[in-house]
Order: C-alpha cells, then sequence, then structure tokens
C-alpha cells in the first residue's frame, strides 16, 4: 500500500488520510484488526489502485 501511495510511510510511522495508523507493521495490523472500517476503506483503494476488482 505503500508503495501505490495509498499509505503514507514517515520514519517508521504509517499513515492515512492524515491519521496515525501505528509505528511499525505489527502496530498497523493490530489498529486494522481493530478498526475494520479503515480496513475496508484501504483494501477498497488498494484494489482499485491494481485495478484488481
Amino acid at each position: 500500500m505503500v508503495t501505490l501511495g495509498v499509505v503514507k510511510k514517515m520514519n517508521e510511522w504509517y499513515s492515512f488520510n492524515g491519521q496515525n495508523l501505528g509505528r511499525g507493521i505489527f502496530s498497523v495490523k493490530e489498529y486494522l484488526a481493530s478498526h475494520q472500517s479503515i480496513f475496508e476503506i484501504l483494501n477498497h483503494l488498494t484494489r482499485e489502485s491494481l485495478q484488481f476488482y
């Protein structure tokens, strides 16, 4: 998602639309597991970027 520009990474922090998702990939995974709506948005945007419907 970072390479597609969907999620931004600055140092160790990942963010989406100005909202921090977590510090390090494991924190992001935990965050997305507990915030299903954001996960669905990221999933949709990633699939759209890859033209994988």
